[in-house]
Formats: C-alpha cells, sequence, structure tokens
C-alpha cells in the first residue's frame, strides 16, 4: 500500500521504469513518496499521466516536497488532479519546491469537492510566492468556494507585497477556513492592515479566528518610524486583547532608536532623526508581553531595537513571570534582513533579560535556539549570559549565537564551558565586540573561553560546529595552549568555520610538544574529524589557501627540537590516516627520524586513497632531514599519494644534499604531484654560508626537476630551489622564504 522512492536520486530512467511498472495497472498503492529527488519537467510530466483511476485508483498521498519543482512542473500535476482522477487522494505535499506561485490559480481550480472530495490535507510550505497577485488572489478565493472540499486544511506562506490588500484583510478575519497553518511576512504599511482587521473595531464582535497556527515576521523600517509606532500600538492591542492565540511565532525585524534621552541624543548625531519619540510606544508593547495570552508561542524575535529603561523592565517582568517559559527560539536584536549592519540589543537588555530568566521560577526549560547580538561598539553582551548558562535555567540549549561578546561576555562563557553549563550545545556561533579596541585586544579576549573547555572535566562534549566570526583565535597566538588543549576536549567537532580575510592558514590548530601524545591519538583511531572551512583568497605564489591544518609549535631559539615520530607513526598505524579536513601539516622544528618514516611508507594504505594523499601543504623546516630522510620520505609519497592538491612542500634548514634530492625524486610515479608550485629548500647545512657551493646545489637541483617535469611526477611551472638561483625565481623564493618565517 506504501511506495516510497524519497531521496533516492531518481534518474530519468529510474522515472521511465517507474512509469511501466505503475501505468495501467489498478496498483493498490494508497501512498506515494517521490520527495528529496531533483525531478526534471519531462519526467514530471510523464509521471503526472499515472494520476488516474487506471494507474493509482486508490492513491490518497502524493508527496513531492523537495523536488525542486518549478511551476510548469506543479502545474502539470495540480492540472492532473483537477481532472478528477484521483478522487481518494487525501493530502498533496508540495513544499519546499522552487515555485514562485504562478501554480496556485491551477491549483485553486482542481480544489472542488467533484475532482477530490476526500482531500484533507495541502502542504505549500517553504516557498517564496514572488509572482504578481492574481495568482494568490484566485487561490485564495477558491479556498472560501463552496467547492472546496469541507476537509481540506491548508499550510501556506504569504509575503504582503505578493497580496491584494483586501486579501491581506481577509486573512486576518478568518474568510478562509481551509488555512490550517499560515505563515506571514509583512512590512510597514501591511503590518497595521493585517493588526487592525485582526484587532475588530470597538464595539463590534472579534472576528474569527484567522487560522489555527501563524507565524509572523512584521518588518519595521527606521525612516518608518510612524508606520512603526502604528504597527506596533496596534500589536500590543491585539496581544491584549488575546487576539493571538494562534500565534507561534512572532519575529518583530527593522530598526528603531528607543534609547533614554542621553542615548537619544548621542543617537541623534550618528543616524537620521526620528519623526517622534518612540519611547511610550514600545515600553506599551512590552507591558502587554506581561498582560496578554500568548500560549502558543515558541519562538520569539526582538529586532534589532535599543529599549529604553523602562521597556527593559517590562520586558524583564515578562520573562521572570515565565511568560515566555514555552520558547523553544529566542533572538533578542537580530535583524535577519540586515546581517551585522544594525546596532544590537544592547548591553543592558541582555543583562536584564539573562538576570530575569535566573530569577524565574521556571526558567525557559525547552529553549533550544538562543540568538543575541549587541552590535554597539565598546558594549557587547556580558557576564550575565554564563551566569545564566550556569544556572541550568535553560537545560536545553543546543545552539547559540553571540554578536558581540565583550571580554567579560568571554570569561562568562569560559566559566559556563568550565563548570558544564553548555554541555549540551552542539552548535555555537561567536564574534568578539566591534569598536576601535577589538583589534587591539584580539586573541587575548578569546583565551578565558578556550581555557573554560581546556580545564572542563568534560568539554563541550555535544558540540559539533563552531563558527568564529571576524576572528582567528586559533590561528593568533603560535604559542597558545588554551586552544590547543580546547581541541581535545570537544570529540564531537565536525566544522570548524572562522571570516579572517587576513588569516594565512585558514584556521590552523597550533600544538606544543605537550599535546602530541593527545594529538597522536586521535590520529591512531581516527578521532581527529574535524572540518574546516575558512575563506581561500587567491594568493599568486600559493594558488590559494588549505582548509586547515595542525601544526606543531617549533621550539623556541636557544631550545633543542622534539621528536615528532609519534605523529607519524601514529598516521602509519591509523586505518586511513589524516582525514580530509587536514590539507597543512607543519612539523617544522621537530626531530623526524628515518625509521619513523619507513614506517610510514610501508604502511597499509587507507580505505579509500592514500593516507597522506589529501595534504595540500606540507612543513619539515628545521627537522634535522639528510639524504636517507629523503628517500623514505619519497617512499612515503609513492605508496600513499598521489597527492593531488599539494600546492607547496617546505624542507629548508635540514641536511639534504643534490643526491637526497634525486632520491626523494626517483621513488615517486608519475602524476605525484600534479599542482605542485612550490618546493622550498634553502639553508641546507651542508651548502649555508657558502655561495658558490649553494649555486652549484641550486643548479644540480633545477636539473632534477626539470626531469620530474619532463617525466610528469610533477606539475608544470612549479618554483624549486634555494633561493639561490637569480632572477624571477630568486625574488619568488625570497617572498616564499619570508613568508615560512612568518607562519
Amino acid at each position: 500500500k506504501e511506495l516510497s522512492l524519497e531521496n533516492v536520486r531518481l534518474s530519468p530512467q529510474g522515472m521511465a521504469s517507474l512509469k511501466r511498472g505503475v501505468e495501467g495497472r489498478s496498483l493498490p498503492v494508497e501512498k506515494l513518496s517521490l520527495s528529496r529527488n531533483e525531478l526534471p519537467q519531462a519526467e514530471v510530466e510523464s509521471f503526472s499521466d499515472l494520476l488516474t483511476d487506471s494507474s493509482l485508483p486508490h492513491l490518497k498521498s502524493l508527496l513531492m516536497s523537495k523536488c525542486g519543482l518549478k511551476d510548469q512542473q506543479a502545474k502539470v500535476i495540480v492540472q492532473k488532479i483537477g481532472t478528477g482522477g484521483v478522487k481518494k487522494l487525501e493530502v498533496l505535499d508540495l513544499g519546499e519546491n522552487e515555485c514562485t506561485g504562478a501554480f496556485l490559480s491551477d491549483t485553486g481550480k482542481a480544489l472542488k469537492t467533484k475532482c477530490v472530495p476526500q482531500m484533507r490535507g495541502l502542504n505549500l510550505m517553504g516557498m517564496s510566492f514572488v509572482e504578481n497577485k492574481n495568482p494568490i488572489s484566485q487561490f485564495l478565493s477558491a479556498l472560501s468556494s463552496r467547492e472546496c472540499p469541507p476537509s481540506l486544511r491548508v499550510d501556506m506562506e504569504l509575503k504582503g507585497k505578493q497580496m491584494h490588500p483586501v486579501r491581506v484583510r481577509s486573512l486576518a478575519t478568518g474568510e478562509y477556513p481551509p488555512i490550517r497553518i499560515l505563515s506571514l511576512d509583512l512590512e510597514n504599511q501591511t503590518v497595521s492592515m493585517f493588526l487592525r482587521a485582526l484587532v475588530g473595531t470597538d464595539g463590534s464582535p472579534p472576528p474569527p479566528q484567522c487560522c489555527e497556527v501563524l507565524d509572523v515576521d512584521f518588518h519595521f523600517g527606521f525612516e518608518k518610524n510612524d508606520e512603526f509606532d502604528e504597527g506596533l500600538q496596534l500589536l500590543t492591542k491585539a496581544i491584549v486583547l488575546n487576539r493571538l492565540i494562534p500565534v507561534r511565532k512572532l519575529r518583530l525585524q527593522g530598526s528603531a532608536w528607543m534609547g533614554d534621552e542621553e542615548e537619544t541624543a548621542l543617537a541623534k548625531a550618528a543616524q537620521p532623526q526620528p519623526k517622534h519619540e518612540l519611547t511610550k510606544t514600545v515600553t506599551a508593547f512590552t507591558e502587554s508581553l506581561c498582560l496578554g495570552n500568548l500560549p502558543n508561542m515558541r519562538d520569539f524575535a526582538f529586532g534589532d531595537f535599543r529599549l529604553p529603561e523602562s521597556a527593559r523592565f517590562h520586558l524583564a517582568a515578562a520573562f521572570e513571570a515565565g511568560r515566555f517559559s514555552g520558547l523553544h527560539s529566542l533572538s533578542l536584536g537580530v535583524d535577519v534582513g540586515k546581517g551585522d549592519a544594525g546596532e544590537g540589543f544592547g548591553k543592558d537588555g541582555t543583562d536584564a533579560v539573562m538576570e530575569a530568566i535566573v530569577s524565574s521560577e521556571e526558567g525557559m526549560p525547552l529553549l533550544e535556539e538562543l540568538s543575541i547580538k549587541d552590535g554597539k561598539p565598546e558594549e557587547g553582551a556580558g557576564g550575565s549570559l554564563g551566569v545564566a548558562l550556569n544556572s541550568n535555567k535553560m537545560p536545553n540549549v543546543s545552539k547559540i549565537s553571540i554578536h558581540g561578546l565583550t571580554p567579560e561576555g568571554m570569561r562568562g562563557l569560559g566559566d559556563a564551558a568550565r563548570e558544564g553549563g553548555m554541555a549540551r550545545v552542539s552548535s555555537l556561533s561567536l564574534s568578539e565586540e566591534s569598536g576601535p579596541s577589538r583589534n587591539a585586544a584580539r586573541g587575548e579576549t578569546w583565551m578565558p573561553f578556550f581555557e573554560g573547555i581546556g580545564e572542563s572535566q568534560d568539554g563541550l562534549p555535544m558540540l559539533k560546529h563552531l563558527h568564529l566570526h571576524e576572528s582567528g583565535p586559533l590561528h593568533y597566538d603560535p604559542y597558545n595552549r588554551p586552544t590547543a588543549a580546547a581541541l581535545f576536549k570537544l570529540p564531537a567537532l565536525q566544522s570548524l568555520s572562522g571570516e579572517e580575510t587576513t588569516m594565512c592558514d585558514g584556521l590552523t590548530f597550533r600544538l606544543d610538544y605537550d599535546h602530541i601524545p593527545e594529538f597522536a591519538d586521535k590520529v591512531r583511531h581516527g578521532q581527529l574529524l574535524l572540518h574546516f572551512t575558512a575563506p581561500r583568497p587567491e594568493n599568486p605564489f600559493l594558488g590559494g589557501l588549505p582548509r586547515g591544518g595542525i601544526g606543531i609549535i617549533p621550539p623556541r631559539v636557544g631550545y633543542q627540537g622534539q621528536s615528532v615520530d609519534s605523529v607519524i607513526h601514529a598516521i602509519a598505524e591509523s586505518e586511513n590516516g589524516l582525514p580530509p579536513s587536514i590539507g597543512y601539516l607543519n612539523l617544522s622544528g621537530g626531530r623526524v627520524s628515518i625509521q619513523a618514516l619507513a614506517a610510514l611508507a610501508t604502511s597499509p594504505v587507507g580505505v579509500s586513497r592514500g593516507k597522506v594523499a589529501n595534504l595540500e601543504r606540507l612543513d619539515l623546516r628545521g627537522c634535522r632531514m639528510g639524504d636517507g630522510h629523503m628517500r623514505e620520505l619519497g617512499r612515503v609519497f609513492s605508496a600513499h599519494g598521489p597527492c593531488r592538491k599539494m600546492t607547496k612542500i617546505c624542507l629548508d634548514r635540514n641536511r639534504i644534499t643534490a643526491k637526497g634530492v634525486s632520491a626523494f625524486i626517483k621513488e615517486l610515479p608519475p602524476q605525484s604531484f600534479p599542482r605542485l608550485e612550490v618546493l622550498t629548500l634553502g639553508d641546507q647545512e651542508s651548502v649555508k654560508e657558502d655561495k658558490k657551493k649553494e649555486k652549484s646545489f641550486d643548479a644540480a637541483v633545477k636539473k632534477i626537476f626539470d626531469k620530474a617535469e619532463r617525466d610528469e611526477k610533477v606539475g608544470r611551472h612549479a618554483w624549486f630551489g634555494t633561493y639561490a638561483s637569480g632572477g624571477s625565481n630568486s625574488d619568488i623564493g625570497e617572498h616564499l622564504a619570508s613568508e615560512s618565517e612568518d607562519e
């Protein structure tokens, strides 16, 4: 009775096979799911021929969500249903496709009792209807028609711009009974239009409830303060009159300055002057949150507004009284439409809410997502967030996004991590405060947070995704022990991303020697599952940046390098070697033995490919490598290559001679490094400070690599040498030598 072909990557051939197997056979299939398959136009038209009594006479549910359907494809489906070929159809799911609304008029024509008398469910959620208003109006008219199936319930999303004003008002007054879930995105005048109809006229009976579940996004512009004032007054009235009982999501987006008198004076110097003072309006709104009834609200977003003290008091009182205890998602100061351009919620507003949650009897036991934005320079989120997380009043928070953390706020998060207050967090997005002091304190701000993770008993055991906005805390300090310690307290971490255009290595962990055993153990047991993502600006010398990597901190001047053989042995003993996320391995300054390289060269190849095949850059500078090491290194790449992504290999400051370089190349099979652009061999002990020997060494190396290019072992036009060859290559070499030192 059920045929599920969901997410099976249906090909045209597969759709043809489906048609051959179903057409004309009167199969007893009651539920057919094609969801999550990309269905081409021709195949959809062919499939629609099956929606007949002769093929699927018992069909009750047709699921085609996330199929990439365009309007024309959806139109073909609903037109066929409108012929009455599948009269037993009860559920049609077209949600989250790529339709713009043109098919809605045909959908309305199909929704008639004579065509689908038992129709009870139509899902149109997750689509942005941006066509002209006529198809939407025709569809809504069909929903209020006597011919509409009596049991029909519709879930859909609409935007005010795509609706006639009459339809906006009709939606508010419940004139389309089949609508079960209604998601509305309204701006400026349409907000007031909808709310005015929803509230009704004083003295008259209230209009019918508009739907069972209402999700609303109300957008206000800063330059539209008169409309904001009216809209917020109407929203306040609707809450007090309990006209928003169905609301599941209430998101107020926009920008308006509503600070105290001193703050307002500062704001006027930097922003266009508001048309009038909004303090009374927003205070009344926050007071209504204490008085009205919003029992079904699960998602509340209070956008880019700075609140006067009176409004902060009422908002905090609402949280303390438990008016928001049923929320699953809370956003404060996050303007979805403006990204990071807004002013934020303000430290005082954030602190007031967090302190109220801690003081409340019930807290927010169902809260899963928390977003806070504090964009005002020098005034980011403070330590109250950490206190709230540690209070166990938000025990189920799993996704946190904080924009504008002060040092105090970072310390608070560190305390929460240390004391287990973030144990259930699986996704974390953080950014430091903006303003002139940010760059000066760069990196230092983040240390308390990473220290807290490293010093905690269990770390953040469920954290899968860590996003560090506009910062490079894992790259900033090469002697940064806290970040290295934190790495080993994030066992579930899958992705690490950042947004920093000046980072030279993407996001790179730098480990001191104390952490080498832990790192080696994770590699050995396949537990290094990090996925690094970072901007990859083009570099004329490197051709792009690696995804991320692991670096061993080179010994400070005057200190002897320690062995890093445990890392190489761990790669050899692991099942698959380094994970694809590690594009950069830096062992510079450590001691590497021939025996360790030989162990890796003779170890079994990974299940899918070689154990170092994903590397983009390898740094073995100053590792005391001689000619024997080079031979074994060549054997490593022969056994565990080809390294199709490798662009740079650094072998400077070793004891390598031309004989060793020749042995390395001899071991390589063709196409070992097809994209290699740079291999550096500068400052070898055998030729150091002897210009004649250095030039002779460079000439020998050039001949060796000329032959390697002819044999197609390495890519063409790569640079190889000791920085002594002169000309443009010398300039490039000096640049790369300097860059390597900076790394």
